[in-house]
């Protein structure tokens, strides 16, 4: 919460909260915290000030790349590339100002056991690096979607077992044969993220990737 007189505070909680700011006046309300609670009270000389404590609290965001705040074309997925090819030219046909274009959940094939391993379907995605070349071709940058949840077959799946870094049960999300990824354990997202670099240099491409969901 930010006042125009010159102050913040960061109300820090696990329970549920709601903030109120209307004709009433301010107001929050927030559920039974039997963890208690730690506020933090941020006062300046500038609104500039106050917003420089909340960020020494809270981490620096990293200022993105130029097209990253351009316009990102999405749905709920392009089921084959040249489905992803056909949208992406017809975008530069029309002279519409796509920067990015996002291809969503299944790329990697209809079994689930390939769920989300970071690979690509040899039938409906049959040249991926021919297709993300194309792509950068047009001026434009792709963003592929990865989920927590990895399948048992794949090459990721193996790799977090080996160090236990995927819940035991089933829990893959949409998917029988897949379970959810540790991900707040900082090995689960270094093995993600050295997946992710290992399928990007195959490609000969950059690719933004985007998770977990």
């Amino acid at each position: 919460m930010v006042s125009n007189r010159r102050y913040g505070v960061l109300w820090d909680t696990y329970s549920h909260m709601r903030f109120a700011d209307d004709e009433g006046g301010a107001r929050l309300w927030a559920e039974s915290a039997p963890g208690g609670v730690d506020y933090y009270f941020m006062g300046a000389d500038t609104m500039d000030g106050v917003i420089r404590s909340y960020r020494s609290l809270t981490g620096t965001a990293p200022m993105l790349p130029k097209q990253a705040f351009g316009l990102f074309m999405s749905k709920e997925r392009y089921p084959t590339q040249d489905r992803l090819l056909e949208v992406a030219e017809t975008f530069r046909r029309e002279r519409f100002p796509l920067d990015y274009i996002v291809q969503d959940w299944q790329y990697w094939g209809g079994n689930d056991g390939s769920w989300s391993g970071m690979t690509w379907d040899k039938t409906r995605f049959p040249d991926p690096v021919g297709t993300i070349q194309h792509i950068h071709d047009l001026h434009l940058k792709l963003m592929v979607s990865i989920w927590p949840s990895v399948g048992n077959d794949t090459a990721l799946a193996a790799d977090l077992d080996r160090h236990e870094l995927r819940f035991p049960r089933c829990t893959g999300y949409r998917s029988r044969r897949a379970s959810m990824t540790r991900s707040v354990r900082s090995a689960a997202r270094s093995i993600s993220t050295m997946q992710r670099r290992a399928c990007s240099t195959r490609a000969s491409m950059p690719c933004g990737w985007t998770g977990p969901r």
